[in-house]
Order: C-alpha cells, then sequence, then structure tokens
C-alpha cells in the first residue's frame, strides 16, 4: 500500500478483482480500509479543523497464488472417503475458502510445504478437524500424567482421570443397585434360619430388575454423574492453566482453554489475537471455537511464533515444539510427536510439491 498526499479529493484505487480479497476481521479490503481512515486523528491539516485529502493506492496482483486444497485432499489427510460429523465439514469447507481467497492467509497456503506442515499440525491439534475446543477427557492416566504431569500431585493425577458416558452411566445404575440392596439388608433382621437368608438373597436379586419408579430416579443419577464428571474437567483445567501466561482471575484455566485450528490457549494470548484481528477474543473466547476464526487465530498464533521459517526448514520438531510448546525453541518434548511425523509426511506427500496457481 502506498500513500500519496495530493490536493485531489480522496480516492482509492482498487484493482478490478477487489471482491477476491478478504481481510483478518472479516470484510473485504475496500470496506475495512475505508473504517480505518475515518478513526484516524492524524487525516487532519495542522489546525486540527478540516481532513487532510489524500489518496491511496493498493498495489495488490490480479490474483492471489494459492496452492490447491481441496476436500478430497483434506479427506486424505485424515483418512476417510467421506466427512464425519458438522464440525469437520464446516472447517473443511473454511479451508478450502480461504485457500483460494483469502490474503490474510496466502503466506501459508502460497507454499505447498508450508502448507503441508501448517495443515498436519491443525489435524494434530484437532482429532482431525473433529474438535475445535480442549475437552479434558483423559481416560488414561498416564496420558494425563505426560501431559500435565508437572501441574499435578499424585492424587490429583489418579482423581482427574475421565470417565466416558457409557462408563459413567454404568457406575451409577451399579451404585443405584447396591444402594436399593443396602437399604433392604438395613430393613431386614439378620437371618437366622436357611429359609430367612433364601427369602434376603430373592429380595437382593430382585433388587436388579428396575421398575418405571426405579427408572426415573436412574435418569437422575445419570444426570449426577454427567455433572460431576464436568465439573471434575473444569477443575482440571483451572488446576494445570491457572495462574499461567496472563490467566490471573479464578476460572481463567477452563475459560480460556484451547481453542481453534491450533488451540488457542491462555488469556494471553486470547487477548493479542483479538487485539490484532480486532476481535472481542478475551470476552468472548467461544469465539475461537467458530470455523472462521479458529483458522485465523491458527494463522495468526503459526505467523506470530515465526513458523513459516520452520516449516521452509522443514523441520517437524521445532514446527511441532512451536505449536505444542509455546515455541520452535523449547526444551520439551511435543504431545504426539510421532502422530505429527506420521501427519506431516502424508501431508506433504499431499500439498509439499505444489505450486501456487
Amino acid at each position: 500500500m502506498s500513500w500519496l498526499r495530493n490536493d485531489d479529493p480522496f480516492d482509492t484505487l482498487w484493482p478490478p478483482r477487489r471482491n477476491r480479497y478478504s481481510t483478518p476481521n472479516g470484510g473485504d479490503l475496500q470496506s475495512d480500509i475505508d473504517r480505518w481512515m475515518q478513526g484516524q486523528q492524524f487525516l487532519t491539516n495542522t489546525t486540527g479543523t478540516e481532513p487532510t485529502q489524500c489518496r491511496i493506492v493498493l498495489n495488490l496482483p490480479e490474483k492471489l497464488s494459492h496452492v490447491a486444497l481441496t476436500e478430497a485432499d483434506l479427506l486424505r489427510l485424515v483418512g476417510r472417503k467421506t466427512v464425519v460429523d458438522r464440525t469437520q465439514q464446516q472447517i473443511f469447507d473454511t479451508l478450502v475458502a480461504a485457500a483460494s481467497t483469502s490474503l490474510w492467509f496466502v503466506k501459508i497456503s502460497g507454499s505447498g510445504l508450508r502448507l503441508a506442515h501448517f495443515l498436519a499440525q491443525c489435524c494434530a491439534e484437532t482429532l482431525a478437524f473433529t474438535l475445535l475446543e480442549e475437552r479434558f477427557a483423559y481416560t488414561d492416566q498416564a496420558r494425563l500424567t505426560k501431559i500435565f504431569g508437572n501441574y499435578l500431585t499424585a492424587e490429583q493425577e489418579k482423581r482427574f482421570v475421565a470417565r466416558d458416558e457409557k462408563t459413567r452411566h454404568k457406575d451409577a445404575k451399579a451404585a443405584f443397585i447396591k444402594a436399593k440392596q443396602d437399604a433392604i439388608t438395613k430393613a431386614t433382621p439378620k437371618p437366622k434360619t436357611p429359609a430367612e437368608q433364601a427369602a434376603l438373597d430373592k429380595a437382593l436379586a430382585a433388587a436388579k430388575t428396575l421398575t418405571a419408579e426405579d427408572l426415573v430416579a436412574l435418569q437422575k443419577a445419570y444426570a449426577e454423574a454427567d455433572k460431576a464428571e464436568f465439573a471434575m474437567r473444569i477443575e482440571l483445567a483451572n488446576t494445570v492453566y491457572g495462574g499461567r501466561n496472563g490467566n490471573n482471575q479464578p476460572g481463567d484455566g477452563y475459560r480460556f482453554r484451547g481453542r481453534g485450528l491450533l488451540h488457542l490457549t491462555f488469556r494471553g494470548n486470547y487477548k493479542a489475537a483479538g487485539s490484532a484481528l480486532s476481535l472481542p477474543l478475551e470476552s468472548k473466547p467461544d469465539m475461537v471455537a467458530e470455523p472462521d476464526t479458529a483458522l485465523r487465530t491458527a494463522v495468526w498464533y503459526w505467523e506470530q511464533n515465526k513458523l513459516n521459517e520452520e516449516a521452509d526448514g522443514d523441520n517437524v520438531l521445532r514446527v511441532s515444539k512451536g505449536v505444542n510448546c509455546g515455541s520452535p525453541n523449547s526444551t520439551s518434548e511435543p504431545n504426539a510427536l510421532e502422530d505429527r511425523k506420521k501427519l506431516t509426511k502424508l501431508a506433504k506427500e499431499i500439498w509439499g510439491d505444489r505450486q501456487p496457481e
């Protein structure tokens, strides 16, 4: 962009295909520049009473050069023949659209190698583009310890192991039946004869058969189990993320949990990304889990951490550290490094040698 002060009325020159271009805060270049210009106080003369007339000349190409990206390519990366759910479809649509029309994505999508590294990392972070926010559902204690062991006590490592819905409800049903049986045992005098013992055994066995009233009560037990599980996951997030990287308020750990295609985490990053993209991410963090913002924040984080340079060097380890450990220079080992390597290898087979079109 070049600025030319002159005596002509304010004017803006645009390429004929200007509507092909979009910008980080969602509009086309013309409307964004117009809004930005209206808010600039320096566009006044020395008396500060009348606007200084000037001209903006945008030196943009007729066509952006992107590496071709299709839904079929993305399905190949995730190892599927068809899209698995609505979230994955929305992400695929967002990526395909951005890779053909968006000026803010071209530093990545204009290079086959960069695009391969970027999409491989996004795939690893989002469970094959199906998960745009962190769930804290660690059903394997060893994995929980590997990822968050530095922030948990031995007791917490056991307590924060998640249970899936099937397991939770199975446990809740077993507890419900046991409570019925305990009530029967408590209300029945201790058997003194074989006949009395047989009667008690029969009553305890019958307790396993649920009445209509029991089923209503059991549904409430399921709901309580689900509520307790959700509360436990919130507590885990606040325990491992609290007090770090700008998370200075109670509940910040869960509030600013990982979201987006690269799982943007911590208040500090939400604030910085929001400022850069002109989005209220600190006050509305759930926006990062929306497909378009999920991609925009991922691109911001990628470029903020200079990961294009690491991708140009084809350094999977340093790219993975930049995404998962906060910096390419981190001394920590990224989570799921082998998966990231495999995904990057496949992504390079798909896009690595492609030239911009």
